[in-house]
């Protein structure tokens, strides 16, 4: 029987003097981050809420018990970063914040139930959390779904020497994909696969968790959310607004992760590739596999959708019912700028996608208009060029004299408005924001990215500090969003040995979110808009997560508001 007075509120179990018996953690050293539920709230009179699991941009997964059935869940509340609070500090209602659009909310609320809903009705497709449960409380949302007792595919990674062969990597990917085939074809995608949203259980089964937590574009296609991209595994369509998404979203991210899993390296980002597609091959980087395999693989991480499998049959027929593959990774969509790696850009009339029996065919040009508009530019090009010798010339010896042509008038200057200025600030951390002293007699001034060891902000982090960085203006200014760039080494060798900074968390004033930087962005510059532009006095970076280097420091530098 679950005792409501001695849980662990990490994994349900029992406890004695506050402590698990299980896996030891100690809540009596838990503090509740101020947007989050308090340990031992009930949900819909059955729901034990304990510890968060995770945080994303679009909610908050807790552990659960499930107090009728008498068993583990896990138990997703819908609190869209930057867009609401907790009406009270760790417990109570969610509430929109003032600069919020309600109908925008409720919308996307009402659809985080309506995935839930349809997911239900998949409960029994093998590499698919399960949804069990779904409920309006609290002026949000909640899904129950099953309990994975298990490991990220991420951690596994990191724990078992950073790869596994492709053989396992297939077996292990291919009940996925026949889930997700039927999933797709009843209207759903998940937009955000990736290893760390992929779970091993202890029986060597995956499921993959989130869906439709990552949704990018309202159902009328009108407005765009905030999307918290994997970068290296989010496709360029998902980087634009209006980016046109559909199974070909999710053929991308899958084959990124197992590009991930059997190479070691998480592919170069897509927006990189737009410019100059230079995504190595897993077999030039010693992986032993199968050309057919491999071509098949690179042609769903293809940069434009229509180079890339349309849906995840069309992938699972290339890669286990040896398909031919045809892929030719300079092939470029209808329209594309040749100049640039980039396809025009295509809207949906949802902003999602459509079902192939349902998209309008293409409307082909008659040859014969073709032939008469062609015959008519040829006359067209004959009188002018008739024109220009008839004013061209007077008939005589002597060149007419003509009045010289006024110079062109210069285009005026675009006028920018001026960028938000911040000039006081403060670190939260062991050394504060000057970064004079300390590792500056260690290493070089070099190593900075801009040779000034005084932008750098760094610290030792425990577990028990949360760096944070706050940039602060004597009157409000307004922000549409900050650059960064997460580490502050020349030396590729110093960056990597350092703790590299995964999550931000941004605040301002009437708002926060949640950001995933780019996990490997070595002298890599991140733009980060704000979900809204705002009026604010002060922006505040704090550090939540970070991947573990064999150095303590974590950093970040060449911190910019625009």
């Amino acid at each position: 029987m679950f005792d409501f007075d001695n849980f662990c509120f990490r994994c349900m179990g029992e406890t004695e003097n506050g402590v698990c018996k299980i896996c030891g953690f100690n809540n009596g050293e838990y503090e509740t981050p101020p947007h989050h539920l308090k340990p031992k709230t009930i949900l819909n009179g059955k729901y034990v809420i304990g510890a968060a699991m995770g945080e994303g941009g679009f909610g908050i997964t807790y552990v659960g018990y499930d107090l009728n059935l008498d068993i583990r869940v896990a138990i997703k509340e819908y609190f869209p970063s930057g867009m609401v609070t907790r009406g009270t500090v760790g417990e109570g209602s969610v509430t929109l914040y003032t600069s919020g659009d309600p109908h925008e909310y409720e919308d996307e609320k009402n659809k985080f139930l309506f995935e839930a809903k349809t997911l239900a009705k998949f409960d029994d497709l093998p590499g698919i959390v399960s949804v069990r449960d779904f409920f309006n409380e609290n002026g949000t949302a909640y899904i129950v779904m099953e309990f994975i007792d298990g490991i990220s595919l991420k951690d596994y990674l990191k724990k078992n020497g950073g790869k596994m062969s492709v053989d396992r990597a297939l077996r292990m990917t291919e009940p996925l994909l026949k889930s997700l085939s039927l999933i797709h074809k009843s209207g759903i995608i998940h937009r955000d696969i990736s290893p760390d949203n992929i779970m091993i259980t202890k029986k060597g089964e995956i499921k993959l968790l989130d869906f439709g937590a990552a949704r990018g574009v309202s159902l009328d296609g009108t407005k765009s959310m905030s999307v918290q991209l994997k970068h290296g595994y989010a496709p360029e369509e998902q980087y634009r607004s209006h980016g046109k998404q559909g199974p070909w979203t999710d053929v991308y991210a899958i084959c990124a992760t197992i590009y991930r899993a059997i190479t070691g390296q998480v592919p170069v980002q897509s927006l990189e590739r737009m410019y100059e597609d230079n995504l190595v091959p897993p077999s030039k980087m010693g992986v032993n596999i199968d050309p057919r395999i491999e071509a098949a693989l690179m042609k769903g991480m293809a940069v434009y959708a229509s180079a890339r499998y349309e849906n995840v049959d069309d992938l699972y027929n290339a890669i286990y019912r040896g398909a031919a593959v045809d892929y030719d990774p300079n092939r470029r969509p209808e329209g594309a700028d040749p100049n640039r790696n980039i396809s025009a850009g295509q809207g949906s009339p949802r902003g999602g996608y459509q079902p192939s029996e349902q998209r309008p065919p293409k409307k082909k040009i008659s040859p014969v208009l073709i032939a008469v508009m062609s015959a008519m530019g040829v006359v067209a090009a004959a009188i002018i060029v008739g024109i220009i010798l008839m004013f061209g010339s007077s008939g005589g010896d002597e060149p007419t004299q003509t009045a010289a042509a006024p110079p062109p008038t210069a285009a005026p200057t675009p006028t920018l408005p001026p960028p938000p200025v911040f000039g006081d600030y403060s670190a939260s951390s062991t050394r504060g924001a000057d970064y004079t002293a300390g590792y500056a007699n260690y290493y070089y001034a070099s190593y900075a990215i801009d040779g000034d060891m005084t932008t750098a902000w760094s610290c030792d982090r425990n577990v028990e500090l949360t760096p944070t960085y706050t940039l602060r203006a004597g009157t409000k200014q307004h922000v549409s969003g900050i650059k960064l760039t997460n580490g502050y080494c020349k030396s590729s060798q110093t960056y990597y040995k350092n703790r590299r900074v995964t999550q931000v968390e941004i605040s301002y004033e009437g708002g926060s979110q949640i950001v995933n930087l780019q996990e490997d962005a070595y002298r890599v510059m991140q733009d980060i808009p704000l979900t809204v532009p705002v009026d604010t006095s002060y922006i505040s970076i704090r550090v939540t997560d970070t991947v573990y280097g064999d150095w303590k420091d974590v950093a970040i530098s060449e911190i910019s508001v625009y």
